[in-house]
């Protein structure tokens, strides 16, 4: 009995502790890489924090990375399953194509696909075409997921990335679109696919993804996209995960197709050595500000030095304040709610320090523990006492 209690407190006070050995085997990346693409991004997945930034807001050709926002539009606000056909304007379009004949009918699904691993364009325009008629129609859907997604500095004019001055983005843009996409479990099974049959009118084949050789050699890789053309460079959008941390990586204009691969995988593993994500509040959890309870509307999740220690608490102005021991800040505005005095239950409110109950509150939850221990062993007194007569 004595031996559970222990057990029982050690456990609420401050939770199991388990350890997961990672099977990745990688070399570190401690000092922060020193690229040649012109602009570049890393971002957290899961928080949305900016791990690394170079020229991360400077207007950029993105290539057929946009076929990012394409393919993630057809899964999300089409019918995989529809069938499209093939017009002539798709079958005559410049670039990278997979063969499409005028009047080929094939599942929106397969047009997905041919854009994302094997970059067609006329995969990207023919789907362009089924949901909205047009490329210029399509193009104000883009614009609007885009936005969505928190992309402020991006214009899209066509669904395939072919050149245009109006047809622009940054890099700190494509990474929070492709975290938005990679959202989708349907859009993360694609982007990560190497190979798949293709049975075309024209064309018989296997659509190889051009971003295999990262997904083949690169640890933890979940999804990539690359693009080119003379104006925008080599360009690469890659996605890695590895203990439960997801890392997005953004490159543009690069010299070479190897060189922006081998860029990515030096920021990605720059990003797994150097930080860690930490949850740092719970969707309705409760916290007290100078007597007022206080309630996350959401799950909320930070990135920290991969050393550092950290508390959770908030601010004068009600917002979620996350302090780690190097000084990292983090301040998250419109995440707490006030709760009325009716509903207010402060016996589950409480501020973290390092995933684990504050002081205050871990005192009074082993109170209560401790109460609940002692009429145990009352209890147990009691009945003993009754063998004994």
């Amino acid at each position: 009995m004595k031996k559970w209690i222990c057990s029982l407190l050690i456990t609420c006070l401050f939770g199991t502790g388990t350890a997961v050995a990672s099977p990745i085997d990688v070399k570190p990346q401690t000092t922060m890489p020193i690229l040649e693409s012109e602009a570049a991004v890393l971002l957290d997945a899961r928080s949305g924090d900016v791990l690394y930034e170079k020229n991360g807001e400077k207007s950029m050709f993105p290539a057929s990375i946009t076929k990012i926002v394409t393919s993630a539009l057809a899964i999300e606000q089409g019918k995989l399953s529809d069938v499209v056909t093939v017009s002539k304007n798709a079958r005559n379009i410049g670039g990278t194509r997979v063969y499409l004949a005028v009047g080929e009918q094939k599942p929106l699904e397969e047009l997905v696909y041919a854009a994302m691993l094997n970059s067609g364009n006329d995969a990207a325009t023919a789907i362009a075409e089924h949901m909205d008629g047009s490329s210029g129609a399509f193009s104000k859907r883009m614009n609007a997921f885009a936005k969505a997604a928190g992309a402020t500095h991006t214009n899209f004019v066509n669904p395939s990335g072919l050149p245009d001055p109006q047809h622009v983005t940054t890099a700190l843009d494509m990474a929070r679109i492709m975290r938005v996409a990679m959202q989708n479990p349907t859009f993360r099974v694609i982007a990560s696919t190497q190979e798949r049959k293709w049975d075309g009118a024209e064309w018989k084949s296997s659509l190889i993804n051009h971003s295999r050789p990262f997904l083949q050699s690169y640890p933890g890789a979940i999804g990539a996209k690359n693009g080119f053309t003379q104006q925008a460079g080599f360009t690469f959008v890659a996605a890695a995960e590895r203990n439960g941390q997801e890392l997005i990586a953004v490159l543009l204009k690069a010299p070479t197709r190897n060189q922006i691969t081998k860029e990515a995988e030096q920021l990605l593993t720059y990003g797994f050595t150097n930080f860690r994500t930490v949850q740092v509040a719970r969707a309705s959890q409760r916290f007290v500000h100078k007597g007022e309870t206080l309630v996350a509307r959401r799950d909320v999740y930070t990135s920290i030095p991969a050393k550092d220690e950290y508390t959770v608490d908030t601010d004068e102005e009600k917002r979620l304040l996350v302090r780690s021991t190097s000084g990292t800040q983090h301040l998250y505005a419109d995440t707490l709610d006030a709760q009325s005095e009716n509903s207010m239950d402060t016996s589950s409110s409480q501020s973290l320090i390092n995933g684990s109950i504050s002081r205050k509150s871990a005192t009074a939850v082993g109170v209560i523990l401790l109460a609940v221990a002692g009429g145990i062993m009352i209890y147990r007194r009691r009945v003993n006492q009754r063998e004994v007569e």
